[in-house]
């Protein structure tokens, strides 16, 4: 719940209260990634669709990584290259 309401920038006591939103967060050390949600619908498929959003984002991240790698490796083999050619 801090995570979510450090990404939000909310107090964490925001995301406790309801205001009447009728939800109720049941959260479980041994349920691994899986949350239940009752009451409102509407909000737990929007952080459904939230999570699947920050999951592509973090695949994105790493193909990012991987490219920046690979870059940085073919930047090297050109030094390489460059420095025989250079002999």
């Amino acid at each position: 719940m801090e995570k979510l309401a450090a990404i939000f920038k909310i107090d964490i006591a925001e995301l406790i209260t309801s205001d009447d939103k009728g939800l109720f967060l049941l959260i479980g050390a041994n349920s691994g990634d899986n949350t239940n949600y009752y009451g409102n619908p509407e909000i737990a498929v929007e952080l459904e669709k939230l999570k699947l959003s920050l999951k592509h984002t973090q695949e994105l991240l790493l193909i990012k990584d991987e490219m920046l790698a690979q870059k940085n490796n073919e930047i090297e083999a050109l030094k390489s290259l460059l420095a025989v050619l250079q002999k």
